[in-house]
């Protein structure tokens, strides 16, 4: 390597290593950055592992985070079924089994198509997340999903429908 590109490659890390500590410190002291506190995350897990008692009869688990760490945030989770051709809405009751890990049970029933919605909020800054989990015929998990904006009654109604073949209209409930 020559002198001359030896130089411009120090120079170019200098300048990198001297952005990346101010752009640190600056966040560091500015507390009101919500990108540096960052927003929370939540999962799912299925299937339940068979050799944690305290988790025992949960059809899933929730795991909530901040970053990249087991966090307790507020959890609310309800299920949205259609039981017939008509509609139910069952607040669940999420337990917490430890740091960021919350047992769902099914308080539904086994009749009917159903969906449960799950929101993790954070407190600081104000932040939720939402998660979708579809129940099959089995009982089982189907399918998850993380929408990329909270449901509304309609979406909820709209899948619902969609996946217990009934049909589909605008402002029903």
């Amino acid at each position: 390597m020559s002198k001359t590109r030896s130089r411009a490659a120090r120079t170019a890390l200098l300048a990198s290593l001297g952005g990346a500590i101010l752009l640190l410190s600056g966040a560091a002291s500015s507390s009101h950055a919500a990108w540096f506190k960052g927003g929370p995350w939540i999962s799912i897990e299925t299937p339940i592992n068979p050799y944690d008692v305290p988790a025992r009869g949960a059809l899933f688990l929730v795991h909530t985070f901040h970053h990249a760490v087991p966090t307790n945030l507020t959890v609310e989770a309800r299920a949205e079924g259609l039981v017939d051709g008509k509609r139910r809405t069952v607040p669940l009751s999420p337990s917490a089994l430890r740091t960021g890990t919350f047992a769902v049970r099914n308080e539904w029933g086994a009749r009917g198509t159903w969906s449960v919605l799950i929101v993790a909020t954070q407190p600081e800054p104000k932040a939720s997340i939402q998660a979708v989990v579809d129940v099959g015929t089995d009982g089982g998990v189907s399918r998850v999903t993380l929408p990329q904006r909270m449901m509304t009654a309609a979406d909820v109604d709209r899948s619902l429908r969609e996946r217990a073949g009934a049909p589909v209209t605008v402002g029903a409930r």
